[in-house]
């Protein structure tokens, strides 16, 4: 018959935990592990029988617990460890049932001191041993489902939020924030029961700790059937941090705004206004990181900044970009570029400075180097040649350490700068031929669609993607559809040489012409064009507002009388951009397609055309852009045939 457990000293002594840690270091499924360890605390707590198997093997401290002990690996021994000095330091009466109040005499400042020397053990043992890590986080997550267990009645809010805490911050890893969601989603979503059990306790420390916590494991939470009730959760949290707004210290505002933006909170705004409020009179408080987390967190949840906080956000910064880290400064400009806050051509040229000064590039992360290249270009901003060729040298020599996005982040920047790095682009296409079963066709897509933007996309690599979406037809949305199509067609266009008529499936390239084609004919034509064409129709000239050229590009057309054409391309370039002669590179790409079609391409300054008054100005002024195109479309063509002549021009690449 098994012994009943009527006392943690009983429990003790029965060799439950024992049992359950010699059961892990036969490397049991430690999920395995942790259900049976509630299952067994709620048997001890209930009175119930332990089951067959669980030899008593001792008291703690005894001899054959020590044996025990010592069976175990060190991982093991550990909790081993807390438990044994746990259960010895607060004995207990041995008529005294496990689960009552007093049952160990530990408050609750006491159990915070418990849960936080827990997770750094923890985290200092991940740190010395980080191949045991996944191992590590399991057994932190027994100790608190132990401590949660024991404590059910006196457990305070403040335990529970670092609890949640110290799980986002072990959980720093990707493998560990889905080891944490596979394997704990019950203990999670215990855990957020208690926080909105709790609420009415939680302060704006507290709530931007559980906040914060819940933010690193991240947004893929919600798919978690234990953590159905997040969105309620967080409304609550959110209505007791605007109650409390002016207790919330600099850090607390920070970490709470990180928190909800790695969540998605989409139902966030009258709180981001409230924050927004308080933090607009001490934001030269601020620290560098938590200035730039706020602006981050802020641009990431889409606030529509009401308060007029960015502004002054951004004169704080200006200050002190001298003292930024990369990552800060990268960080910065991305909420920037995400705000579009097009207008601060200044501003990303001091930033550009501190990363890339005149003895080099600083040293840059994957993350940082890719949002720092995607910011730019997302901003209309074309860098110095110096300074693209620089971060793009330095992501070209470790491209095998970044993610599938922040190796395309960074390729569609070059793309937009117009800026082909023949190794970074080389190293490029390894990596997609490498990786392409784990890309994301939106990832796929992207890359060739850069590539031909910077014409250099080969045949092999079209293949590739073209192959994937014969595979995989459904996975594609209209716009990876509309891109594959058109890197078809600017191959048909440039290198006819190459046979492409049956490079995919006459269906599928049914489905993209038609997608593309459709696009075309609904993308907007600028009022300022549409004035353009109206000064030219009143002079005899034929135009058109949307024509779509050879299939290939959509554009506004004139044709005068004496039968020489034009397309007409309308550029508007944000005001206080120093380097307004830059085009991207879509724009250079449409404008080698048109003149390879025998179309000029005059460009038209949105700037230069709103300074024009009078009928006769706006005319010349069209009749000098129209001569210019000519002008421009001979040069180009003498600067290509000089450039194959001389074997500068290989396969997929243009110097124009």
């Amino acid at each position: 018959m098994p012994p009943v457990v009527t006392s943690l000293e009983a429990f003790s002594s029965s060799g439950l935990w024992g049992s359950l840690l010699r059961g892990a270091s036969r490397l049991w499924p430690i999920a395995a592990v942790v259900d049976e360890a509630s299952r067994l605390m709620c048997l001890a707590a209930r009175g119930v029988g332990a089951p067959d198997g669980c030899a008593p093997a001792g008291p703690p401290g005894s001899a054959a617990e020590d044996k025990g002990a010592a069976k175990a690996p060190a991982a093991s021994r550990r909790v081993w460890d807390s438990y044994r000095n746990f259960s010895t330091q607060s004995p207990l009466p041995p008529d005294t049932a496990y689960g009552h109040p007093a049952e160990l005499g530990m408050d609750k400042v006491e159990l915070n001191w418990r849960i936080v020397s827990l997770a750094s053990k923890t985290l200092h043992e991940i740190r010395a041993r980080p191949g045991d890590d996944v191992a590590l986080l399991d057994l932190m997550v027994v100790d608190f489902q132990g401590l949660l267990l024991a404590h059910r009645h006196t457990v305070s809010g403040v335990n529970v939020a670092t609890m949640v805490h110290r799980m986002g911050r072990i959980c720093s890893k990707e493998h560990l924030k889905r080891r944490a969601m596979e394997a704990h989603s019950g203990f999670l979503g215990r855990l957020l029961s208690l926080v909105y059990l709790k609420s009415t306790e939680l302060r704006s420390q507290n709530i931007s700790n559980v906040v914060w916590g819940l933010g690193k494991l991240g947004a893929r939470l919600r798919g978690l059937p234990e953590m159905a009730s997040l969105d309620m959760v967080l409304q609550e949290l959110s209505s007791r941090a605007a109650d409390q707004i002016n207790d919330f210290r600099p850090q607390n505002l920070s970490n709470l705004v990180t928190g909800l933006a790695h969540l998605e909170d989409s139902h966030s705004q009258k709180l981001l206004a409230v924050i927004a409020r308080a933090t607009k009179p001490q934001i030269d408080s601020f620290k560098n990181q938590e200035i730039v987390n706020l602006l981050w967190g802020l641009s990431k949840l889409g606030y529509l900044d009401v308060e007029g906080l960015f502004p002054t956000a951004i004169d704080s910064v200006r200050g002190r970009l001298a003292t930024l880290k990369p990552q800060e400064l990268s960080s910065f400009l991305w909420a920037l570029a995400a705000m579009g806050h097009t207008e601060c051509a200044d501003v990303v040229t001091e930033v550009l400075q501190q990363i890339v000064p005149e003895d080099g590039a600083r040293p840059l992360g994957p993350q940082a180097l890719s949002c720092l290249m995607w910011s730019a270009s997302a901003m209309k901003f074309r860098p110095q040649d110096k300074e693209v060729r620089e971060l793009l040298g330095q992501a070209s020599s470790s491209l095998e350490n970044f993610t599938p996005q922040n190796v395309f982040m960074c390729l569609y920047a070059a793309a937009e700068f117009h800026c082909n790095i023949p190794a970074f682009a080389q190293a490029a296409k390894a990596y997609f031929m490498k990786h392409w079963r784990r890309l994301s066709p939106q990832d796929i897509m992207n890359c060739i669609h850069s590539l031909m933007v910077l014409d250099d996309l080969d045949l092999r690599t079209l293949l590739q993607a073209v192959n994937y979406a014969e595979m995989w037809p459904g996975h594609l949305n209209e716009r990876d559809k509309r891109q594959l199509y058109q890197c078809i067609l600017h191959f048909r266009l440039f290198y006819p040489e190459v046979s492409t008529e049956r490079l995919m499936s006459q269906r599928l390239e049914e489905e993209c012409r038609m997608l593309w084609e459709g696009r075309q004919k609904t993308s907007p034509v600028p009022r300022f064009v549409l004035d353009a064409l109206v000064v030219l129709e009143h002079a005899g000239n034929v135009c058109s507002s949307r024509q779509v050229v050879a299939g290939v590009v959509n554009t506004s057309t004139v044709q005068l009388p004496n039968g020489r054409r034009f397309a007409v391309e309308g550029i508007y370039i944000p005001r206080g951009f120093k380097n307004t002669g830059a085009l991207n590179g879509r724009y250079l790409w449409k404008e080698r397609v048109l003149e390879r079609l025998g179309w000029p391409v005059a460009r038209l300054h949105m700037e230069a055309w709103s300074e024009l008054t009078s009928q006769n100005d706006k005319l010349r002024f069209l009749g000098e852009i129209m001569v210019a195109a000519v002008q421009r479309m001979a040069r180009n063509a003498r600067n290509l045939g000089r450039g194959a002549g001389s074997g500068e021009r290989g396969h997929g690449r243009t110097n124009s």
